[in-house]
């Protein structure tokens, strides 16, 4: 008996010792970064802007899975207003639907399913966005690595909720299209977010506004672009929540319009809302809110022109080198590439004196000073840029380069290494290129393709 036993595990540790010498094997192969391709580019001007908003519920079948976190995760019984938003924006003969869900990510499957219904109903392309709420639901994204990571189990019935709310919203965004005017304004808002590694560590504060009114003044919405993590609710509750994200937004719905929070470059950036009575979700959508409202007041208007593309790039090779001790970088990197998406697409969507750039990332405040440096000499004298994160897809962290080399920052909860950086900076300045034109124009234009 002593012997038999003695065999099996003899043979146990002799199968694992095989497994972990293959898994130290770099299994990833090479990985050539092909050059950015434009599958999406649009131009436009008119005479005048149309716009036209709509939310609709997003709240799922109860109960589910809260997302957010790793297991073990609460099951929710009750839920917080979960909503679909979505705005349209025409110009000239071209219209760009902009989606945002209350939700913790978008994979990039799902935002092509909402992207398609949009081009069904004759938009040149849809804009999907998250607001990284930790304490929504999951089960709508397919990938292992999201499933074990956050979002749990995928449930296919999830899925198809998110999509048909989305779909809802941009049909009703599309109905409700009339003339408008769009004024832009920026502010900073201190005192309520802070660097989740240094205290008095980089965070960007600045706040993008876009305010959208029919021809009698009346509110369409309101889009903010603002970051900061959406972690104030309650971890732990048996309650799907929107965090502060989700109290901006109803606020700025106070009395008309739809209001739109889109999360700037937050990878790194905890929320600290300003002392006082409520919850502190509460306090943080009510700061921002205000921020945005005051902003508006010195708001500057748009003319009726547009440009966007949608550009496609190349993923580099997942790494571990900072997540797990030195002997199982390998054996880790391997299991995570086989799991890792293999491209992504970012998208420009350019407009008099700003473009925002939609990443499919959760780039910090370091990795946007980067890349704004970088697509500076790209940029019209004057012209600003707004980063959005969790758009069109997710492919996690994004550090500079130094950051990623030193293990500092989020580099533990990275996927990819430091050309993942490199990659975007690339497509971005290919988004660019191909958006510089639109200044050039003529009323009424309009075009679309996919071109190298």
């Amino acid at each position: 008996m002593r012997s038999r036993r003695s065999s099996k595990g003899f043979i146990l540790v002799f199968s694992l010792g095989m497994l972990y010498l293959l898994l130290s094997l770099d299994w990833r192969g090479r990985r050539p970064a092909p050059p950015p391709r434009v599958v999406e580019r649009h131009l436009a001007t008119g005479t005048g802007w149309s716009a036209g908003a709509a939310r609709v519920d997003l709240t799922p079948p109860l109960p589910t899975l809260v997302a957010g976190y790793p297991a073990p995760r609460p099951t929710a019984t009750q839920a917080g207003p979960l909503l679909a938003r979505a705005v349209v924006l025409k110009a000239g003969e071209s219209s760009i639907g902009l989606v945002s869900l209350e939700v913790l990510e978008v994979p990039a499957a799902l935002a092509e399913q909402i992207r398609e219904r949009g081009r069904g109903l004759g938009l040149v392309d849809v804009i999907v966005s998250a607001t990284h709420s930790h304490t929504s639901f999951g089960g709508y994204d397919q990938r292992l690595i999201a499933e074990i990571a956050a979002t749990g189990r995928h449930d296919p019935v999830l899925k198809a909720h998110v999509v048909a709310r989305a779909a809802e919203a941009l049909q009703g965004a599309q109905r409700a299209l009339q003339p408008a005017r769009m004024r832009l304004a920026r502010s900073e808002v201190a005192g309520v977010s802070v660097n989740r590694h240094q205290e008095a560590g980089e965070i960007d504060s600045r706040l993008t506004v876009l305010g959208l009114e029919g021809p009698a003044g009346e509110l369409i919405a309101r889009i903010v672009v603002f970051g900061s993590h959406a972690t104030l609710a309650p971890r732990k509750a048996e309650r799907l929540d929107g965090d502060w994200p989700g109290r901006a937004m109803s606020k700025l719905e106070e009395g008309a319009g739809v209001g739109i929070l889109l999360q700037g470059a937050m990878g790194d950036t905890t929320s600290r809302p300003p002392a006082g009575e409520g919850e502190p979700a509460e306090r943080m959508g009510a700061r921002i809110a205000q921020s945005a409202n005051e902003a508006l007041l010195d708001a500057s208007d748009l003319a009726p022109t547009l440009a966007y593309a949608a550009i496609e790039f190349g993923l580099p090779r997942a790494e571990a080198d900072h997540a797990v001790p030195g002997f199982l970088r390998m054996p880790a990197a391997n299991v995570l590439h086989a799991m890792a998406d293999r491209k992504a697409q970012l998208s420009v969507l350019r407009l008099p004196g700003l473009v925002l750039a939609f990443l499919p990332a959760e780039p910090t405040a370091g990795a946007a000073r980067a890349l704004r440096e970088g697509a500076t000499p790209l940029l019209a004298p004057g012209e600003q840029m707004a980063w959005v994160s969790f758009a069109q897809g997710y492919v996690g962290y994004v550090e500079p380069v130094e950051v990623m080399k030193q293990g500092a920052g989020e580099a533990k909860r990275a996927l990819f290494g430091p050309e993942l950086i490199e990659r975007i900076a690339g497509a971005l300045a290919k988004g660019l290129e191909a958006t510089a034109v639109h200044e050039a124009a003529q009323p009424g234009s309009s075009g679309g393709a996919a071109v190298p």
